[in-house]
């Protein structure tokens, strides 16, 4: 079972159908054109539309919906599935949520790094997870067979500390890096915003790649930014001090310290590239 059909929700039950064309996957969604947009990738077998309408009992229910409403809908799915897990991109609150409701020998936190600028199942696909990482928290039993599972779909599993390493990390890999995007469009389009303008016939792959992010649903980062407030305006914090860092050595025409701030730049890229799969394979369980 499935609780949401949008973009992650229905990729997942596409990736499920292509690693195991034999297993039935059921949804439940509230939106009615999410529900027949899910409906058109054939990889469902019944879309329902409330809890109510569900009258099986499933091995697994993965919960693919904001983090505020999973935290809402997880205490009503102890008897939907065996395991529940949840996609959400916080981890904190579901996982306060799920021991408050004493649902911790069923309730798997986890997270795939995976999506699209755009949302909604009209994007789904299956190979969405593949090479992407799909995080656990290592303070959280997580049973062998899911991890199994999760190489099945073709993603990494990977693990974390908890749920607080977990949420801090993603302010600067994921939701400070959204605002990032965000800021720098929003800065172009002040600077070229006016209808008679032709920048954007001359933009680059740096400014359509930088942007990107732009053009995601605003309602399910509003959802996740304010969620997880304090560590993005951490990560704001850092970048704003960078970008200053920039604007400063500009105004002051030092041009040895520019080039030291971009050897800087591309040394920690160069970092991070190394580091890109230093736990992706290893084993906690």
């Amino acid at each position: 079972m499935i609780i949401g059909a949008g973009l992650m929700g229905t990729s997942l039950a596409l990736a499920i159908k292509r690693a195991c064309p034999s297993t039935t996957v059921d949804a439940m969604e509230v939106s009615q054109s999410h529900r027949k947009q899910a409906a058109e990738h054939g990889c469902f077998s019944h879309i329902y539309e409330t809890f109510s309408d569900i009258q099986d009992h499933y091995d697994v229910t993965f919960l693919a919906v904001p983090p505020g409403v999973a935290s809402r809908m997880l205490p009503r799915l102890a008897n939907v599935g065996h395991y529940i897990v949840d996609l959400c991109s916080i981890k904190s609150p579901i996982c306060e949520a799920a021991e408050l409701a004493q649902m911790q020998d069923k309730f798997v936190p986890s997270h795939p790094m995976a999506g699209k600028a755009s949302g909604g199942p009209k994007d789904a696909e299956a190979a969405l997870f593949v090479d992407r990482p799909w995080i656990f928290l290592e303070s959280w039993s997580t049973p062998q067979s899911l991890i199994q599972f999760v190489v099945s779909l073709g993603a990494r599993p990977t693990f974390v500390a908890d749920a607080a390493t977990h949420d801090e990390w993603m302010a600067s890999v994921s939701h400070g890096i959204h605002l990032a995007s965000l800021s720098a469009m929003l800065a172009s389009h002040e600077q070229g915003g006016a209808e008679e303008d032709s920048r954007p016939s001359i933009a680059g792959p740096a400014f359509w790649d930088i942007t990107r992010l732009a053009a995601s649903p605003s309602e399910f980062w509003v959802d996740t930014l304010m969620t997880n407030k304090p560590n993005v305006q951490r990560y704001l914090l850092a970048l704003k001090r960078q970008i200053l860092a920039f604007e400063q050595v500009l105004e002051d025409g030092d041009v040895q310290e520019l080039e030291r701030l971009l050897r800087a730049a591309k040394d920690a890229r160069s970092t991070w590239e190394s580091r890109r799969h230093v736990n992706g394979d290893r084993d906690r369980h």
